[in-house]
């Protein structure tokens, strides 16, 4: 047993200890030993007495092993440790499809109301941003050329038949794209509040539409000597489409500028994320959606999209109903789509919204609300979507120590018909973007670190970070015949040498790749194919760490990431290639191309931050991105954004090689968004 997992199991948190991942000691020992805490410094009178009460009921009455959520009447539940044991009412909340609704609008304002503790674990501010890519498109014909001309360029997603979101998308002879600059004015710039629509004939392009998002200025009141205007700034972020429509996605400012005399005073700023749907053939606009909360992700299967949100706003703008507007015109969600489960968390005064656009001839939404605080990453498969939780969990496991660590918890939503949770499970860690989590022929695979802080009483004090040790964990999971996720295997040791935190992780098949780095970069081949005994078969130790991973053929990966010395500072980025045909020893194959970072001359590489920039023919054997060169004068910076595209020839001694290189000069970042075939 390793130090990590005795310190854990002397914690007390029984999640390691059982076969049936159960996040109730968590509930328990954080939410339970808070209320006791808060409630020794609160003076005893009759309306805290009766909040506490109300609360402290609940948690006792429920029986908190984990969440079986149903929403469709016509289906089976998949339940998970029900936490719903026998119980008609909890202080007059209605017991629903085994799960806790709220009988009226009434109810749930005064649930929040009451409410007025939040006992939510505390949130990690150490946690990466979710990175974003996926798998090529469909195997093409190769003319006399040799070059596959039957395909199209397809945006670089994870699951093959989930789309995701992006500035650019190819459609037939169509382009559909939104400018995008990382130093752009998102207020004053015009000309990045555009969408453009391309079309190829032959070897030229020409704009056949152009969608203009303009600052929009009413005025809502005026007197002799001032005035009142409303501004409505909207820039287009990101896009889909089907055969019917056009997606855009826009991120919108609101705000009241009162002008008296010569002096302008500005206030009461909004913001809101809206869809607007277009018609694909005359680009009409046939409806905008403003959806509530601070958008997360969105994914589109078929004709399907989901939009996913996280709602924070019922304390402070008295709104206990979220609110969201068609064409305009406010509509209010219903109390039939609203949840509630204490194992996300006893938040009350945030959602997690889901929203369920079918984009038919006729456009229908259906929606899903779950009180619980905010959302950090999405993983979509065609008939489930996983939304994570990232948290803290802090516990006394003996008389004078504490122990800290990040758990993850995740919330399984069926999609298959209507939207409804099949289950809630906990990861030791965090799971750091989408790519650490897949679902393979009934199993999910999730790869996770973090940190583990023990500290110390001294002199009746906790003196934090006194010692800590970094953990990395591959953690398996199966939905058996009941319907139950079950963690049934895991690797705890042997993934990263001391200190070594996880940097990148892929699961392809049978087989997972994971990048660890402190001073080099350990690259770890485990073979997954008895899911009840995954085994680390390999490693490979190199200078600096892959970020992004990107599987190539059956058995090889593109690793595109940074170059390190031998203390670890970074020096540049690299790109490599490797071997995993041979479990029992992963190889790189040939040398890897370093772009140098001396004197700061390469200073962004998009493709790390957002891996849908990564360009990609494979069925030519080709993929590319741009990174950014910066060289300077006596009076100014000089900034070339420079799009590589890369070969790969196995025949070669160094397989991958510059394919070719183009440049654009410029005084700001984002010159070459994209680079797409059509």
């Amino acid at each position: 047993m390793s130090d990590l997992d005795r310190k854990i199991k002397e914690s007390k948190n029984v999640i390691l200890d059982s076969q049936v991942n159960n996040p109730t000691q968590i509930y328990h020992n954080v939410i339970y030993k808070e209320i006791n805490k808060k409630r020794k410094l609160i003076k005893l009178n009759p309306t805290m007495f009766i909040r506490f009460a109300m609360i402290i009921l609940m948690i006792v009455t429920i029986s908190v092993s984990s969440v079986a959520i149903y929403k469709t009447a016509q289906r089976q539940p998949i339940i998970i440790n029900p936490i719903i044991s026998g119980v008609t009412g909890i202080d007059g909340l209605e017991i629903k499809d085994q799960m806790m609704k709220f009988s009226s609008e009434k109810q749930l304002e005064s649930f929040i109301k009451n409410s007025s503790y939040t006992f939510e674990y505390d949130v990690d501010s150490d946690v990466m941003s979710p990175g974003e890519s996926g798998l090529a498109g469909p195997q093409g014909e190769k003319g006399e050329s040799g070059v596959v001309t039957d395909r199209e360029y397809i945006t670089n997603i994870q699951e093959e038949k989930v789309d995701e979101a992006d500035i650019v998308k190819v459609n037939g002879d169509y382009i559909y794209y939104i400018p995008y600059s990382t130093y752009s004015s998102y207020y004053s710039d015009e000309s990045f509040k555009k969408m453009y629509v391309f079309k190829a004939k032959g070897n030229t392009i020409e704009v056949v539409k152009k969608i203009n998002y303009i600052t929009e200025e009413t005025e809502i009141a005026k007197e002799q000597y001032a005035s009142v205007k409303q501004f409505k700034i909207s820039k287009p972020m990101d896009l889909f489409y089907t055969d019917k429509y056009l997606i855009l996605r826009l991120e919108t400012r609101m705000y009241d500028q009162v002008k008296y005399g010569v002096k302008n005073t500005s206030s009461n700023y909004r913001y809101y994320t809206e869809y607007s749907i277009y018609d694909i053939d005359d680009f009409s606009l046939v409806k905008n959606i403003a959806i509530p909360g601070n958008f997360v992700n969105a994914r589109l299967i078929d004709n399907e999209l989901y939009i996913i949100s996280n709602y924070n706003s019922m304390n402070i703008d008295n709104i206990y109903i979220p609110k969201y507007y068609i064409n305009g015109k406010v509509e209010q969600a219903s109390i039939d789509d609203i949840y509630y489960n204490p194992i996300l968390g006893t938040c009350f005064n945030s959602y997690v919204v889901v929203f369920k656009l079918t984009l038919d001839k006729k456009i229908s939404l259906d929606q899903f609300y779950f009180i619980s605080s905010g959302i950090k990453n999405v993983y979509m498969t065609e008939e489930k979507l996983y939304l994570l939780k990232q948290s803290t969990y802090t516990s006394d496991y003996n008389e004078n120590k504490k122990v800290r660590f990040p758990i993850t918890q995740i919330l399984i939503l069926d999609i298959k018909d209507q939207i409804f949770a099949n289950g809630v499970i906990s990861v030791i860690g965090n799971i750091s973007d989408q790519y650490w989590i897949d679902e393979y022929k009934g199993y999910l695979r999730v790869a996770s670190t973090g940190t583990l802080y023990t500290s110390k009483l001294i002199a009746n004090k906790y003196e934090y970070d006194q010692q800590s040790e970094v953990f990395n964990y591959i953690t398996i999971f199966e939905l058996d015949e009941n319907g139950k996720y079950k963690e049934i295997s895991s690797i705890k040791e042997g993934l990263g040498e001391p200190g070594e935190t996880m940097k990148s992780a892929r699961f392809e098949g049978d087989t997972a790749t994971i990048v660890t780095f402190e001073q080099t970069d350990p690259l770890y081949c485990v073979d997954l194919s008895n899911p009840y005994n995954p085994k680390i078969t390999s490693e490979l130790k190199i200078s600096g760490f892959t970020v992004y991973q990107h599987p190539y053929k059956d058995h090889y990966i593109i690793g595109i990431g940074y170059e390190a010395d031998i203390s670890g500072r970074t020096t540049g980025y690299k790109v490599a290639l490797f071997d995993t045909s041979d479990k029992g020893k992963i190889k790189q194959v040939g040398n890897s191309i370093i772009f140098s970072n001396e004197d700061g001359r390469y200073s962004k590489l998009k493709v790390l931050d957002n891996p849908k920039a990564l360009f990609l023919d494979l069925e030519n054997d080709i993929f590319g991105f741009s990174i950014m060169k910066r060289e300077n004068s006596s009076t100014r910076y000089a900034y070339y954004d420079k799009f590589f595209t890369f070969k790969i020839d196995l025949d070669r001694d160094d397989p991958i090689y510059i394919f070719s290189e183009y440049s654009i000069n410029s005084d700001y970042y984002g010159v070459i968004d994209r680079m797409v075939f059509i």
